[in-house]
């Protein structure tokens, strides 16, 4: 395996199977240009993975992670099918606007990014209108401040549950209703939630006409926002 003073592991223009990369000390982890079929990435500790290289995708697939951590990942063009990142996993920033997800499984930590199936930019990156995103499942990990962007069907994914989490299927409505909330919180706060609402509005006129929140993300995971929380709760499905 290719390593720079064993500070940095690169994989390019290749085809991996059944490969165990077990163990591998280094600072920083580059794939591009490459395939890889049904390998194992364990015990990693990463500053940086960066999977981009302009002009050619790399492909994971049947993959597993574990014992794996990214300070800061960086996703170009990459096809992930029926990849598991195992409990014990966790990305640090994973900011995704080209990659596609078919049948993952995210589990561990997601500290803090987005998958989006489309921006304006991906056409000219991948010659794609739309990335793929769909029957994954993130239903146990934990997605701190995370979401989802583009239009990602969010019916087509396992997500989390529980106080931290929304899931606004009428986002447009729950909108309406947390602006009209606005007046019940302390007026120190009121500025902060209009920029969360701006924000919000903002992912919804980009295509995302379903919205995952992260309450604790958003800054409002404490007593003083529960009129906002409220107010946007009759945006969910439930």
């Amino acid at each position: 395996m290719p390593t720079d003073g064993a500070a940095n592991l690169s994989l390019h223009g290749s085809t991996y199977r059944q490969r165990d990369f077990s163990g591998v000390g280094v600072r920083s982890l580059r794939t591009t240009d490459s395939v890889f079929e049904a390998c194992v990435f364990r015990n990693f500790d990463v500053r940086q993975w960066t999977s981009v290289m302009p002009g050619a995708r790399s492909i994971f697939r049947d993959c597993r992670f574990e014992d794996f951590a990214a300070a800061v990942t960086v996703i170009g063009d990459v096809r992930f099918e029926g990849v598991e990142f195992g409990p014990s996993t966790h990305l640090g920033e994973w900011f995704s606007n080209q990659a596609e997800y078919i049948g993952c499984q995210f589990q561990g930590r997601i500290q803090k990014g987005w998958v989006s199936a489309h921006d304006e930019r991906l056409y000219a990156a991948t010659g794609r209108h739309r990335n793929e995103v769909v029957w994954n499942d993130f239903s146990q990990c934990d997605l701190v401040d995370f979401g989802f962007r583009g239009g990602v069907v969010l019916d087509k994914q396992r997500l989390p549950s529980g106080p931290d989490y929304l899931t606004l299927s009428s986002p447009v409505a729950a909108l309406s209703a947390a602006w009209g909330a606005i007046s019940e919180l302390p007026t120190e706060l009121q500025p902060f939630a209009r920029g969360v609402l701006r924000m919000l509005e903002l992912r919804v006129e980009q295509g995302q006409s379903e919205l995952f929140l992260s309450l604790r993300g958003l800054g409002l995971d404490s007593p003083p926002w529960e009129p906002l929380v409220t107010a946007l709760s009759i945006g969910t499905s439930s």
